[in-house]
């Protein structure tokens, strides 16, 4: 069976990886942290995320990235209806 898809650069697949960034949420979850520590100092954000962001930039990854809303400062987005 052949396909007649063209992806970019003439590639012959695509991989799809999804990650949870959920370390700090599920510790919070847990009662590991108290809800008074300010969130993003957990190692999974301050350690894991940055290596992972540079393995993505050394090769060119192209990504889609979702924000938990509780990570979300709703104060500053502007929506439009």
């Amino acid at each position: 069976m052949t396909s007649t898809t063209k992806w970019p650069n003439n590639a012959r697949a695509c991989i799809s990886i999804t990650l949870d960034n959920m370390g700090e949420a599920a510790d919070i979850n847990r009662g590991l942290i108290p809800e008074s520590d300010p969130v993003g100092d957990h190692h999974s954000v301050k350690v894991e995320l940055p290596r992972m962001l540079e393995v993505l930039d050394r090769y060119g990854a192209k990504v889609t990235y979702f924000v938990e809303g509780w990570n979300c400062d709703v104060s500053s987005l502007r929506f439009q209806g």
